[in-house]
């Protein structure tokens, strides 16, 4: 026999909801870039192969607009990060500078040797980390709706 802890087994309800035990449906995706300039070459390559398949779709009508709507995401992704790419050394600093309400200016400081170092935002900096998050959010219908499908 096993000593130690007792696995809890979750218990489903059945039936009809009630709205009390209705909350919002949340998922969260994430996932790390190093390098923003390799997702931005993941959209900028999509953008051509898209539209190759959308001069490919023919009449299908639904197709097209599946095709246009994806093109549509991609040239958004694409341009969201190029906006945010802050990738050579200098605009780093400028924006290290600006965030914290600094001008760009380089300063010289004395280390504990008594040497004279030359510094500025960008040395007080690691390099960036990239994250891409995609919520999914699904809000509970109102209450009139719910009622419709037997909710109380």
């Amino acid at each position: 026999m096993f000593k130690g802890k007792k696995s809890k087994v979750k218990t489903l309800k059945t039936g009809v909801p009630k709205a009390r035990d209705l909350k919002e449906y949340e998922s969260i995706i994430s996932m790390k870039v190093d390098n923003l300039e390799h997702l931005t070459n993941v959209f900028v390559n999509a953008i051509p192969e898209i539209g190759r398949k959308l001069a490919k779709a023919g009449g299908y009508e639904y197709g097209k607009n599946s095709l246009m709507s994806t093109l549509a995401v991609a040239s958004s992704l694409n341009e969201a990060t190029e906006s945010i790419a802050v990738t050579r050394y200098h605009e780093q600093r400028l924006a290290y500078a600006d965030f914290n309400g600094y001008s760009d200016e380089p300063w010289q400081s004395i280390d504990n040797c008594g040497n004279v170092i030359r510094g500025d935002f960008q040395d007080l900096y690691e390099s960036p980390q990239y994250e891409v998050i995609i919520r999914v959010v699904a809000p509970v219908k109102d209450k009139e709706k719910l009622c419709k499908h037997g909710v109380k």
